[in-house]
């Protein structure tokens, strides 16, 4: 199984779109790795 989910999936799962991750990732609500 994958570890690690991409952008658009995590985005797909959370009901937003990879811009708005990017948005969260940079006022630090997320960590990206």
């Amino acid at each position: 199984a994958k570890k690690y989910l991409t952008l658009k999936e995590v985005a797909k799962i959370l009901g937003v779109t990879p811009l708005t991750l990017r948005n969260w990732d940079k006022a630090g609500k997320l960590k990206a790795y």
